[in-house]
């Protein structure tokens, strides 16, 4: 009915016009302003509207999923970009210290490079010291060693 409701009116107008064409009336336009329908019909109507009413909301809830999927990924893969290069700056730093460390060696000797050692041990066992007290904790014979040498360092530079 809707569809094809501009030939309906052409037909009716051009009806009417060959109707009163007689009398010297002119009919310009015409226009359906009810349309009485029987119940079966405005059933039927009734059932195809509320039928693409649910295909319209069947479409928008799967487009909907969709730009979720899409944004999901989206942030993953930012997440994974940001990852990479937080990993680049940590592996620059590290780069940048083996640099510094070497100049040092090459300039203090090997002093520099087992005061380094010493440090990182020392950081080592600080780390496993800071847990809950029910870790075993397996030192090296020459953790004590290496203790005494950091401190030995540590004094004759201060």
């Amino acid at each position: 009915m809707q569809s094809n409701r501009s030939q309906l009116i052409d037909r009716v107008r051009e009806q009417v016009a060959a109707m009163v064409d007689d009398w010297g009336v002119e009919v310009t336009r015409a226009e359906i302003l009810d349309v009485n329908l029987d119940d079966a019909t405005r059933s039927a109507m009734l059932q195809q509207l509320n039928a693409e009413r649910a295909r319209r909301a069947q479409v928008t809830e799967a487009e909907g999923k969709k730009r979720a999927v899409e944004l999901a990924a989206d942030g993953d893969l930012y997440a994974a970009e940001q990852q990479a290069k937080a990993k680049r700056v940590t592996a620059d730093a590290e780069a940048y210290a083996t640099g510094v460390i070497a100049v040092a060696i090459k300039e203090s000797g090997m002093e520099a490079a087992q005061y380094q050692v010493a440090l990182k041990q020392v950081e080592a066992l600080q780390a496993v010291a800071t847990g809950q007290g029910k870790q075993t904790i397996l030192l090296p014979s020459s953790a004590m060693e290496a203790f005494g040498d950091a401190f030995k360092m540590l004094k004759g530079r201060g």
